[in-house]
Parts: structure tokens; C-alpha cells; sequence
């Protein structure tokens, strides 16, 4: 089945899986101090998913590259978006006033989607929200078709 992967960057890289019709499948939190550590990260993602259809990564845009260049080879979408543009569409006014709220709200937002036992960090949980946005950008959210 196709997936969507939603990818917070930073030094703590936050990834959630996703189906249609926006099925959380998985979110994970990994701790990357090196740029070869992401290409390894993206490249077992992709392998842990199967058929990736599209790609969604908020934050460093240097860092996006190596997962856009991955998903132009394997014939997936890429969509680079920053905060602002993903988290007024998932969070009210009030939860996001600062980035440290914010990322509390989706902790708690993704951790209620989280079907795992283990608590989400706020990496996680955001690239959660993140590709909750996305699969409702991609029309994953209505009849299961896209």
C-alpha cells in the first residue's frame, strides 16, 4: 500500500509513516550527529515502508535534499514546508504562541494517535501533525483515493 513519510530535521530527526485513508502506521525519533547518518536513516525508511508515494519534511532544507533526491528516485513526491506553514492548519492560535508550546501540544496530540506504547518525543510528534497536514494536502484524508 502506498505511504506518505512526514520527517521533522534537526540534529533529533522526528519520522511517521503513514497509509491512506491518513493511518498512522508509525512515528520514530532518532538521534543524528552526522549527514551520512541521515542518507541511512532515509534510505531504511524508505525500505521499512515499501511503496513511498509522497515526502514531506519540515526544517533545514540542506538536510531535505537528501530525502527529496531519494523520493525523485524512487518516483515519490517531495513537498519542503517550515512551521508556519503546517501548524496554524493542525493547532489553534493559543497552542502555538511559542515553539515550545507548540511542540507540548503535539506530544500530546500524537501521542493520543499513537497506537505504540511508548510516549512519542516532540520530534515525533511533530512529524506526526506534519503528515497528518500532508495526507489532508495529498486528499488521503476522504475516500481513500490519490
Amino acid at each position: 500500500m502506498p505511504q506518505l513519510v512526514a520527517v521533522d530535521l534537526g540534529l533529533r530527526v522526528g519520522v511517521a509513516a503513514f497509509e491512506q485513508p491518513g493511518e498512522l502506521l508509525w512515528a520514530m525519533t532518532q538521534h543524528l550527529s552526522k549527514r551520512k547518518q541521515m542518507e541511512r536513516l532515509a534510505w531504511a525508511v524508505f525500505r521499512r515502508c515499501g511503496a513511498v508515494r509522497h515526502v514531506v519534511v519540515e526544517g533545514d532544507p540542506r538536510l531535505g535534499v537528501i530525502w527529496e533526491r531519494l523520493a525523485q528516485r524512487e518516483g515519490a513526491s517531495y513537498l519542503c514546508v517550515s512551521a508556519e506553514l503546517w501548524r496554524p492548519a493542525m493547532l489553534l492560535e493559543r497552542e502555538r504562541r511559542s515553539g515550545s508550546q507548540a511542540k507540548r501540544v503535539a506530544e500530546r496530540m500524537a501521542n493520543a494517535l499513537s497506537r505504540g506504547p511508548d510516549k512519542l518525543s516532540h520530534d515525533a510528534a511533530e512529524a506526526v501533525l506534519l503528515g497528518l497536514w500532508a495526507c489532508a494536502q495529498v486528499q488521503w484524508m476522504g475516500d481513500g483515493t490519490t
